[in-house]
C-alpha cells in the first residue's frame, strides 16, 4: 500500500522566519515572500485580507497595483510546501478578501509559547510551582532568537516582536516566582543579575533580584541592588523608586519576611508610566477599562480587554502609556485597528475623545486628569 502519511507543517516566529516540512526549513525566497508568511502565521486560522497583506509587507506604502505581485509571492510559499510533499492548497488557502493559513497551534512555536505558559501560569496559581516551572522552561524553550528577527524594520514585525519580548520577559520573571517558592532563590540570583543590567530602570525585575538575593542570605547585595536601582531611576528616568520598591527595600534592610511578589497580569511594571495621566477606554458594550498602564486588545482571555468577535485577532492592539502620551500599536492583526475611523498601519498616538474601532467594537478614550 502507499504511504499516506501526511507532511508535518511547522511555522516558526520566535527567531527568523522559517517554514518548515517534517523538520526540514525550505527556503520560500526573499524578505516580501517571508513576511507574507509571518503575517498568516501571525493570524494562522483566520483570513486575512490582501489589503491588509500588502500594508503589512510594503510597511503602509503599498505599489497601487500589489495584487499581481502579491500573487506571486504566496505562489513562491505554495511552490516551496508542493516540493516538500505538503499539500499547499491545504496549508495556504485562497478565502476572500485574502489568504489563510490553516495551522494548528501545535505546529507554531509562538503558539506553543503561549499554550505552556498558560498552562504554568495555572500551574502556580493552584500551588503547584514545580508543574509551573517546569511548564515555563518548555515555554522559554520554544525561542530560538528575536521574533521575527529577519523582518525587523517593518512595522508589523517591530510591534509584534516588541509585544512578545514582553510576554517573555513576564514568563522569566514569573519563573523566577515559581523557583523561589520552591526554595531555590540562590539559583535564580545568576540569570536576575543579567537580566537587571538588561533592564536598569524596571523594578518588577529589580524586585525579583533584590528578593533572590535576600532569600539567598545575601542581605548586603540585595541592599546594594536597591541603591543601583534608585541611582538609575534616578539618571535615567528622572524618578524614585515606586513603594512596591521601597517597601521590599524597608523589608530587607530590617530583615523581615518578605510578602509575595505581586506582578499585574500581562503588563511589567516600569518606571516611566507612573506620572502618566490617567485615562480610561468607554466600550460600546458598556464596560469600562483602565489605561494607567496600558491596555492590551484581542480575543484570547490574555488580554485587558477580551473581545469575543471572529474580526478580532488574537492579540490584535495595544495602548501603551508614554511621557508623550497614548500610542495605539496594531499587532499585526487580520482586518486592522481604527482611530476615528482611519485605519492606522503600525501605531499613533491617541488622546481624549478619540474613539477606536476594532472589529465590530468601538471604544472611547476619555481622560480622568481632572477628576
Amino acid at each position: 500500500m502507499p504511504d499516506e502519511t501526511v507532511p508535518s507543517v511547522e511555522v516558526r516566529l520566535l527567531g527568523p522566519v522559517q517554514l518548515l516540512v517534517d523538520g526540514s526549513a525550505l527556503n520560500i525566497g526573499g524578505t516580501k515572500p517571508r513576511a507574507v508568511l509571518g503575517m498568516l502565521a501571525v493570524n494562522r486560522r483566520r483570513v486575512v485580507s490582501s489589503h491588509a497583506l500588502a500594508n503589512g509587507i510594503w510597511d503602509g506604502r503599498p505599489p497601487r497595483r500589489f495584487a499581481p505581485t502579491l500573487h506571486v509571492f504566496v505562489a513562491d510559499i505554495r511552490k516551496a510546501l508542493r516540493t516538500a510533499g505538503a499539500d499547499p492548497a491545504a496549508v495556504l488557502r485562497t478565502i476572500t478578501p485574502g489568504y489563510q493559513l490553516e495551522l494548528s497551534d501545535n505546529c507554531c512555536d509562538a503558539a506553543r509559547f503561549e499554550s505552556k505558559r498558560a498552562a504554568a501560569t495555572a500551574a502556580a496559581a493552584a500551588g503547584d510551582h514545580a508543574g509551573a516551572l517546569a511548564h515555563f522552561d518548555t515555554a522559554l524553550a520554544q525561542w530560538s532568537g528575536d521574533p521575527l528577527a529577519d523582518l525587523r524594520g517593518l512595522g508589523f514585525a517591530d510591534n509584534f516582536a516588541a509585544e512578545l519580548a514582553d510576554r517573555r520577559l513576564n514568563t522569566v520573571l514569573s519563573r523566577v516566582d515559581a523557583e523561589i517558592a520552591l526554595g531555590r532563590a540562590a539559583e535564580s540570583v545568576g540569570a536576575m543579575t543579567t537580566l537587571a543590567a538588561d533592564h536598569p530602570v524596571n523594578e518588577a525585575v529589580w524586585r525579583r533580584l533584590v528578593t533572590a538575593l535576600y532569600l539567598a542570605g545575601r542581605q548586603a547585595e540585595a541592599l546594594d541592588a536597591c541603591r543601583r536601582l534608585r541611582t538609575n531611576l534616578a539618571e535615567l528616568e528622572g524618578l524614585d523608586p515606586d513603594p512596591v520598591s521601597l517597601a521590599l527595600e524597608q523589608q530587607v534592610r530590617r530583615q523581615q519576611p518578605l510578602l509575595p511578589i505581586e506582578l499585574p497580569r500581562g503588563r511589567t511594571t516600569t518606571a516611566a508610566t507612573q506620572s502618566a495621566p490617567r485615562a480610561v477606554l468607554r466600550v460600546s458594550d458598556g464596560r469600562t477599562v483602565e489605561i494607567d498602564n496600558g491596555v492590551r486588545i484581542g480575543r484570547q482571555p490574555d488580554n485587558d480587554l477580551v473581545l469575543d468577535d471572529a474580526r478580532v485577532s488574537r492579540h490584535h492592539a495595544r495602548l501603551v502609556v508614554r511621557e508623550a502620551g497614548m500610542l495605539l500599536v496594531d499587532l499585526g492583526s487580520a482586518n486592522g485597528t481604527y482611530v476615528n475611523g482611519t485605519q492606522i498601519v503600525t501605531g499613533t498616538l491617541v488622546a481624549d475623545g478619540d474613539t477606536i474601532r476594532i472589529g465590530s467594537t468601538a471604544m472611547r478614550i476619555e481622560s480622568l486628569a481632572d477628576e
